[in-house]
């Protein structure tokens, strides 16, 4: 084949990436960090969240982290309007961190009180009602029996993520 006009790019992170999306409404590139202990080393984040621009990339470098110490962050997606949901397991109780476009990470109350046994990725579909179904598949990990992890479902009304 042919070489590309520019080659691709890399910018790296010095933790460990585990969750990527683009935002709908930015352009920007989300990645999150797991915070696994790596070779003896942990994760200096302790749970990070990062949005890289395409200056990041001009300049080659990450930039600062948008907030860190948030757990083991997993999967992570967008809704319509731009609010980020990221799944964490391994807090006092897994959960999913909601950060509304422009706002702050905080724990997504479920109601009734679910308990997630290992949210690993996230997907969300936009209803026709503007309301979501996020769909949290739950990782197993330790379970000894395949083909048994079980799929959370949440649904989320329509003001969900207004401002």
């Amino acid at each position: 084949g042919e070489a590309p006009p520019s080659p691709p790019q890399f910018i790296p992170n010095p933790s460990w990436p585990d969750g990527v999306e683009v935002s709908p409404i930015t352009g920007e590139i989300w990645i999150n960090t797991v915070m696994p202990v790596m070779d003896g080393v942990p994760d200096p984040y302790k749970g990070g969240m990062w949005a890289l621009r395409d200056v990041d990339f001009v300049r080659g470098t990450q930039p600062d982290a948008l907030y860190t110490g948030l757990g083991r962050l997993d999967g992570l997606d967008f809704t319509v309007r731009g609010t980020c949901l990221h799944t964490e397991i391994g807090h006092e109780k897994n959960s999913i961190v909601v950060v509304p476009n422009g706002g702050k990470p905080h724990r997504l109350d479920l109601v009734p009180d679910v308990t997630l046994s290992g949210p690993a990725d996230i997907d969300i579909k936009t209803l026709a009602d503007g309301s979501y179904l996020v769909f949290v598949p739950e990782l197993m990990a330790l379970d000894p029996t395949p083909w048994d992890d079980e799929l959370t479902v949440i649904w989320l009304p329509q003001n969900f993520d207004n401002p």
